[in-house]
């Protein structure tokens, strides 16, 4: 019973919430998992300079939410699927670790 007094809304809400996949689907490392639900995977992506004709290497930093029953240390390699607006800034969720 305490414990249930204890847990808000928001953890109500996310304990029952099933996702519906869509869209883009990334592989990436994760760089921080210090938030309570949410990791934070960093890929690697090349893009061409018009310009110059060259290439050159950009990271990309994406927050992803962790369902329950997943557990996920800093280091990890993870497959990140699109999702609707979990959060302000979460727009994808957490679907296998891969290593």
């Amino acid at each position: 019973m305490e414990q249930d007094k204890t847990r808000s809304k928001a953890d109500e809400k996310m304990a029952s919430l099933k996702v519906s996949t869509r869209g883009k689907t990334l592989q990436g490392t994760v760089v921080s998992d210090r938030m309570r639900k949410t990791i934070i995977i960093e890929f690697p992506r090349v893009i061409k300079s018009r310009k110059y004709n060259r290439f050159y290497r950009r990271t990309s930093r994406i927050k992803a939410r962790v369902p329950e029953g997943l557990t996920i240390k800093t280091g990890d390699r993870v497959e990140i699927a699109e999702t609707r607006k979990l959060a302000k800034t979460v727009n994808f969720i957490v679907t296998k670790k891969l290593e």
